[in-house]
């Protein structure tokens, strides 16, 4: 008897096995130490030992403190385990730390949809990924000012007029593109402004775009440099350098932008350098306060607000699109009911052409809404009333114009309007209850 018991155990246990989906997720990083704004990649593969029969789907993923760069780009898999095969499908993305310290990458809940060994019906299941720590080092104390965190940058300069046969109270523009690997353009700092003897210095605000390629983060910023010359003689416009740390070689490198020597002439016509000056002086005050503005509303985050916003916006959106839906289902829902009610069908009577076909149709299909229970089909049955005796003769005359193939006048069809709505009427008043005595008078029809 026990021998029995322990065989029907092991079926038991056998065939709730082969029901379950053999399916699992792991997660890895490609460093668990890193500095502040250096990313790392987070790796995510879901396996299953048979098929998937719809993509895997993963919800938002949050780290806090950190900025995630998701990639769309799926890559299938294929290995062994345990001696079984397994098929795999695998996503990345980036994590940039903004805030030092230690911190973990949190369980990640994912659904797939994979069928059971041995059986072709597919299974949800919901996986969760292991937690990951990781920490965030701050980067080494530097007098360097206006650095960040890249793996590589290069610096490209462009001058906007000719440096020679340059005068005092002419204007100097000078563009400078920054373009970073491995970062994100808003971690790019803006330019920093000179203080020269023999001009005045103004900068605009930085543009910034995100050049990110498929296995990546890249950012550029541009910004332009303006110089109003003020004074006569030789001098030397300052290089632009650009600094940054390298976390894959925990180093710090400089890129320069180099400076030029130029010779400022006299100029006879002064009085447009004060113009000029104001002109500059106005527009940096602007450019100023609106960067301060924006500081001070992104709290000097730009790209978290920024990502805030985004999120903001697309459920504002989502809502918008759900509440255009339910109206433009709900005025569907209206207008067919418009277009199966007695009224339309009156009107459309009312408009029909002198043709006999287009009216005879009308009619009846206006009849067909307005019939009260228990009558017939007929129009003609119910207007035997001497009362009607005009409309049913005009009825008349049209049904053997019809189905005879004679002719008929239009006044005759006006006329038979005309009277039709004066039927209408009474049955509006439920004096149509008087005329045909089966007609319940808790029954309405209109």
């Amino acid at each position: 008897m026990s021998r029995i018991i322990c065989i029907l155990s092991i079926l038991v246990f056998a065939a709730r096995v082969n029901g379950q989906a053999d399916c699992f997720a792991t997660v890895s990083l490609d460093r668990s130490s890193v500095y502040v704004q250096q990313p790392f990649k987070v790796t995510i593969t879901v396996w299953t030992a048979t098929f998937f029969t719809a993509p895997p789907e993963w919800t938002n993923i949050q780290i806090p403190d950190a900025f995630i760069l998701q990639f769309d780009r799926t890559i299938p898999m294929m290995s062994k385990r345990d001696g079984k095969q397994y098929a795999g499908i695998q996503v990345y993305f980036i994590v940039f730390p903004y805030k030092e310290g230690s911190h973990s990458c949190p369980e990640i809940p994912i659904t797939v949809h994979t069928p059971a060994p041995g059986n072709s019906k597919a299974l949800s299941v919901t996986l969760h990924t292991a937690a990951k720590p990781f920490l965030v080092n701050a980067v080494p104390a530097t007098t360097r000012k206006d650095w960040f965190v890249a793996k590589n940058v290069s610096v490209m300069q462009r001058w906007g007029q000719a440096l020679e046969g340059r005068k005092v109270g002419e204007v100097l523009e000078r563009t400078i593109s920054v373009y970073a690997e491995g970062t994100l353009p808003q971690f790019i700092p803006p330019l920093g402004k000179d203080s020269l003897s023999f001009a005045a210095t103004y900068l605009q605000e930085p543009r910034r775009t995100d050049e990110r390629t498929e296995f990546d983060a890249a950012g550029r910023l541009i910004q332009k440099i303006v110089y109003l010359l003020n004074k006569e003689g030789d001098f030397m416009l300052p290089d632009v350098v650009i600094t940054w740390w390298n976390p894959v070689s925990s180093k710090w490198y400089s890129r320069v932008a180099p400076g030029a020597r130029i010779r400022v002439g006299a100029n006879s016509n002064l009085g447009i350098l004060r113009t000029v000056r104001d002109s500059l002086e106005a527009q940096a005050g602007e450019n100023q306060n609106s960067i301060e503005k924006n500081l001070k509303k992104r709290g000097h985050l730009s790209w978290y607000y920024w990502v805030l916003i985004a999120g903001g916006g697309g459920l504002l959106l989502n809502w918008v699109i759900q509440w255009i839906m339910r109206v433009k289902r709900r005025y569907a829902k209206r207008h067919a009911g418009w277009l199966a009610s007695e009224p339309y069908a009156f009107r459309q009577l009312l408009r029909s052409p002198a043709a006999t076909q287009v009216m005879i149709r009308r009619l009846y299909c206006w009849f067909d809404r307005v019939r009260p229970p228990g009558a017939g089909f007929c129009i003609a049955s119910l207007l035997k009333d001497p009362q009607h005796a005009k409309l049913l003769e005009e009825l008349t005359d049209d049904l053997n114009a019809f189905y005879g193939g004679g002719t008929k006048e239009i006044q005759r069809d006006v006329a038979m309007k005309k009277e039709v709505r004066e039927w209408r009427m009474k049955i509006k008043k439920g004096s149509i209850r008087r005329e045909y005595p089966w007609v319940s008078p808790t029954q309405e029809y209109l």
